[in-house]
């Protein structure tokens, strides 16, 4: 992880011990019980859900007219010969008819039902940060490729946009009563729309695919919300629709999500799955490694980021004394922050290195936050010799972590772009798993996860597992304009963060691979306590 500077955003201008420990643990249900040691860390085979997951992405940004029969025992989303079928008794919204390239007058309406101003969207947008704030992005639905950066302006009543294609999605930030979210909303094209309501309908289409793949009924509550919402969601610029249904519409969202993962995590103990956090400094190594060992007392995993200034054979002694203690060690090859200092040369010689000193790892990460703008040049070729090298003299699966942002930073090195153009299909073939780094306040995600792990998956990755590959937040060098959970950074907001973005990748039925490798964990444990119980609360 990169201590983000200013440079980072698009503006350029943004300005316990182990006692309380083993307290929190227990308050948490009295202790995990004890299980066997996990099997070693397999390579990913394709699953069903895996297969349906390339068939149903199109779904999410469906264009035709759709037949959907609510009287049946299922409600069915055709399109494109992609057919996506719901959970018992609830009414997809179908997809509008397209409306060609051209410009969309958007609408969007406070709770109180008059329409925010420009201004005002544009204040809430960027949590009142002004153009550091502005993260607004027209995409490819499908792909979620970025296609212009930054195209909002004035509109009638609210914002404009130029659509060059037709279907659209557009990105932008959004705040509901848990913080603020990356939104992506599907446009059919020209015209006036109320933006509410098209955000609504992508939500609840979201929602039929994450059930789908999931086989997961609706509880009566949520079938009952889901519905009402389907009903109200009228995308036509003088319809009632308002904040009040899209803060609704997102927790339910997250409400199912989190349904899903509960179901998972407590039907089925996947030996696949590691409990993981992030070691930065051998400081302290033996209280850190105990304090995993109580988080996680079984298939727990921790990743150890080299630093160049340590030598490697303190890192195989603590490769030594975590298998000691039955936890699993992934090894980071490169932070990003230290990839623009070495040149292709002098990182593969780096590389060989590690890979020669080091024994007995148990997965190697071969590149990490690939698509930052900070790395300097040559990544992808940096990329290409780890994942190679690597795989010729290891056995262990390989892992790699993009950086999570789409909007907040030049379209080049946006995630789904980024990985368009810099990563090689022969190389990717070689990957275990695919994971994001996340840090919320810098780039949201939140709504949108699933659908942005879902095309991830079902476009880019097909044959890879995905993780969340990194996660903090209120750390130190953490900037940015938004927020999750609260407003100011406290170890509630943290926990919070951790909980809801567990919860969220294990409602995927292809994130059998790790998370949340919490970056600030050696710093935070002992002073931390609501972060460990959330982050206990999903093990099993």
């Amino acid at each position: 992880m990169l201590r983000k500077t200013d440079s980072f955003w698009r503006a350029l201008g943004i300005a316990v011990g182990l006692t309380l420990l083993a307290g929190v643990v227990a308050s948490c249900g009295g202790g995990a019980p004890k299980l066997p040691s996990p099997g070693p860390l397999l390579p990913l085979e394709t699953s069903t859900s895996m297969t349906q997951s390339t068939a149903v992405v199109s779904s999410l940004a469906a264009t035709s007219t759709t037949a959907v029969s609510s009287g049946s025992s299922l409600a069915t989303v055709d399109q494109n010969s992609a057919s996506v079928t719901s959970s018992v008794g609830i009414n997809v919204p179908a997809p509008l008819p397209l409306s060609g390239v051209g410009t969309a007058n958007l609408a969007m309406f406070q709770s109180s039902g008059a329409a925010y101003t420009f201004s005002q969207f544009r204040s809430v947008e960027s949590n009142n940060t002004g153009n550091n704030g502005y993260d607004d992005a027209t995409l490819d639905p499908t792909t979620l490729k970025v296609v212009d950066l930054g195209p909002f302006y004035q509109g009638t009543p609210t914002v404009a946009v130029d659509l060059a294609i037709s279907p659209a999605a557009i990105s932008f930030a959004w705040p509901s009563d848990r913080g603020y979210s990356n939104l992506i909303c599907d446009v059919p094209g020209a015209g006036s729309f109320n933006l509410d309501a098209l955000c609504i309908r992508s939500q609840l289409r979201q929602m039929a695919v994450m059930a789908k793949l999931n086989d997961y009924t609706l509880s009566q509550a949520q079938s009952q919300l889901y519905n009402q919402l389907s009903s109200d969601s009228d995308p036509s610029l003088g319809s009632s629709v308002n904040q009040q249904q899209l803060n609704q519409v997102v927790d339910l969202s997250l409400d199912i999500s989190n349904s899903i993962a509960n179901i998972r995590v407590s039907g089925s103990s996947d030996s696949q799955f590691r409990y993981s956090v992030t070691i930065d400094t051998l400081d302290n190594l033996s209280s850190t490694l105990a304090a995993v060992k109580a988080t996680f007392p079984s298939r727990a995993m921790v990743r150890i980021v080299v630093d160049p200034n340590v030598s490697l054979d303190q890192y195989q002694r603590a490769i030594d004394l975590a298998h000691s203690m039955s936890i699993e060690v992934m090894i980071e090859l490169m932070d990003s922050q230290y990839m623009a200092s070495y040149s292709l040369t002098s990182y593969q010689s780096r590389i060989d290195q590690i890979l020669a000193t080091l024994k007995d790892v148990d997965a190697w990460e071969v590149g990490n936050e690939v698509n930052g703008n900070w790395l300097g040049p040559d990544v992808g070729a940096k990329v290409a010799y780890a994942v190679n090298k690597a795989a010729s003299l290891s056995s262990a699966p390989l892992y790699l972590t993009l950086y999570w942002q789409l909007g907040e930073d030049d379209a080049a090195h946006s995630i789904f772009n980024w990985v368009s153009s810099n990563l090689n299909s022969d190389e990717m073939a070689k990957i275990s798993s695919v994971g994001i780094s996340m840090y919320p306040q810098e780039a949201p995600l939140g709504a949108s996860f699933f659908r942005v792990m879902t095309t991830l998956h079902s476009v880019y990755f097909p044959n890879q597992s995905l993780y969340i590959g990194e996660l903090g937040y209120g750390g130190s060098g953490v900037t940015g304009s938004w927020w999750w959970g609260s407003p100011s950074v406290s170890d509630t907001s943290k926990a919070q963060v951790a909980s809801s973005y567990l919860g969220l990748l294990l409602s995927l039925p292809y994130s059998v691979s790790s998370g949340p490798f919490w970056w600030y964990f050696t710093e935070e444990y002992a002073t931390s306590p609501q972060l460990l119980a959330s982050l206990h609360g999903w093990y099993r």
